[in-house]
């Protein structure tokens, strides 16, 4: 089961974990996939969810996050296309396409 190639370079469904005590002066504990992760550090995270915190809205918090992580992805992504694009030296029309493509996401 699984993808074999994914597999072979070290990739598992294994998931890191880490134990920690929580105590009084924790607010909220924020589980989210390397989607997230990958994108915001612990600043970001503790800074955009805090607000949503105190006004208990959890979901909103959620939607933040994803709103937030999702656009530093659009930047590292168009990033990549534009170097990609002045390579090919189709710069313009890679960016346009895929721009129209996400718009709605």
């Amino acid at each position: 089961m699984g993808d074999k190639v994914a597999h072979s370079v070290g990739v598992t469904a294994e998931p890191d974990t880490l134990e920690f005590t929580l105590t009084h002066d924790d607010k909220f504990i924020v589980i989210a996939s390397d989607g997230v992760w990958e994108f915001l550090s612990n600043e970001d995270v503790a800074q955009i969810v805090l607000p949503f915190y105190e006004q208990n809205a959890p979901e909103a918090a959620a939607n933040a996050l994803v709103k937030a992580a999702f656009k530093k992805w659009k930047q590292v992504f168009i990033l990549n296309l534009t170097y990609i694009g002045r390579r090919s030296n189709r710069r313009h029309n890679l960016r346009h396409h895929l721009l129209g493509s996400l718009h709605g996401l």
